[in-house]
């Protein structure tokens, strides 16, 4: 950001009009700051931060914690039976490749 020398000569010069607050510019600057954390942050660093500020309690806590880890097994589990079914399929091609002549001809030939 540009520094203006007039502007900042004119912002020191102005005087407000209404007496404000002690505390005033403290609290701007601290929306402003809650503010850009509210826009830069990603949902899962919210939901970390309201975790370890207290946010949940330990009766809430202990089941999402579970309910976490079972939505990860679930997952991990259809993720390694697509895997094991994808190499199933590769190694019962490779053996039946090996013991049919005949299919070996046509795979060698094409469609």
């Amino acid at each position: 950001m540009k520094h203006d020398d007039n502007l900042n000569d004119l912002l020191k010069a102005w005087q407000s009009p209404v007496d404000l607050p002690r505390n005033f510019q403290s609290e701007v600057w601290d929306r402003v700051a809650a503010e850009e954390d509210n826009r830069q942050s990603l949902w899962w660093r919210k939901a970390a931060r309201w975790l370890v500020e207290g946010g949940v309690r330990p009766r809430i806590a202990v089941p999402a914690a579970a309910g976490l880890l079972l939505v990860a097994l679930v997952a991990g589990q259809i993720q390694s039976g697509v895997a094991s079914s994808r190499e199933m399929d590769r190694l019962g091609t490779r053996y039946a490749l090996s013991i049919d002549p005949v299919a070996k001809a046509q795979m060698r030939q094409g469609p």
